[in-house]
């Protein structure tokens, strides 16, 4: 276990929201054991927040589990099952196209299986599996899919730099970049590039980059991710020149090498977390490349 302060089961606490029995929230520091034993005086991410951190320092998680499981009535309350929150769009054609098991560590809550359940309680008839870096999850997900009579759209979300040749600590730091196979010779591609990332590219991460990605990009559907996408890690770095004093502009261009990739099967994402941070970034993608040639997007 690790002995930072802010970190593991016992530590001294991570800032989170706690609920307000008069309502609204306070910034307060608790551990992750305060907070998984009393869930519901929580905002839900932080509840989130707390295991992950307690699986990213590979600690003993049974007692941690023992008290979810204890907590689950106010779990359900939080909406901390993927059926509750599922059900928001049961009456629509909406489907999920960016999503992860746990097959994503810290990242993930749900085994593929339960998923699929959830998915169909909720009246979907499709949902794609987009796990971090690596395509483990496909083969329960698809068969528990198929069970329900459900369309699995199998994908990942891959971690990626321009060179994964390089492997410099000037180099390390990668971006998002989803991918979703339309056929098969697209999910060919996706093993294809998800082996290279561990054999070739790994340097902290398996990595994926832009040779492999024009060699191998048949079949396959481009999302932009999220806050650590593709196209947000050029604005945050144009941010980053502006605080600087410096100019950097990027983000028209690395648009527009995608583009020149993936043709029509690119499409940026947007999503709608109620995050300052998110709606900095996606004002700028909207304003800056709804009129480009080939731009489309997509809502996850």
């Amino acid at each position: 276990m690790s002995n930072h302060p802010g970190f593991g089961w016992n530590s001294r606490g991570i800032e989170v929201g706690r609920k307000l029995p008069q309502g609204g929230v306070q910034r307060v520091r608790a551990t992750p054991k305060e907070i998984v034993q009393q869930p519901s005086g929580y905002e839900l991410e932080s509840v989130i927040y707390a295991l992950c951190l307690c699986v990213g320092e590979m600690i003993d998680m049974h007692e941690a589990q023992a008290q979810v499981l204890q907590n689950m009535q106010s779990m359900r309350q939080l909406g901390g099952s993927p059926s509750k929150s599922l059900q928001r769009r049961k009456d629509s054609m909406f489907v999920h196209l960016h999503n992860h098991t746990e097959f994503s560590i810290a990242d993930g809550l749900f085994a593929p299986k339960k998923w699929a359940e959830a998915i169909a309680d909720a009246g979907f008839k499709g949902h794609a599996l987009t796990d971090h870096g690596n395509v483990g999850g496909h083969l329960p997900f698809y068969k528990a899919m198929k069970d329900k009579k459900l369309t699995p759209l199998l994908g990942c979300e891959f971690y990626f730099v321009d060179d994964p040749s390089e492997k410099t600590v000037e180099n390390r730091r990668s971006s998002h970049l989803i991918l979703l196979a339309k056929n098969y010779d697209g999910y060919r591609n996706l093993l294809k590039l998800q082996a290279l990332s561990y054999e070739e590219g790994f340097y902290f991460r398996p990595r994926i980059g832009l040779k492999w990605l024009k060699e191998y990009h048949e079949g396959l559907v481009c999302l932009t991710a999220c806050l650590g996408g593709v196209l947000s890690t050029e604005v945050w770095r144009e941010f980053a020149a502006n605080d600087a004093g410096t100019v950097y502009k990027g983000l028209e261009d690395r648009f527009k090498l995608l583009y020149s990739i993936f043709g029509d099967d690119l499409y940026v994402e947007f999503q709608g977390h109620e995050l300052d941070e998110q709606v900095r970034i996606q004002t700028e993608f909207y304003n800056r490349l709804r009129n480009l040639p080939g731009f489309q997007h997509v809502i996850t």
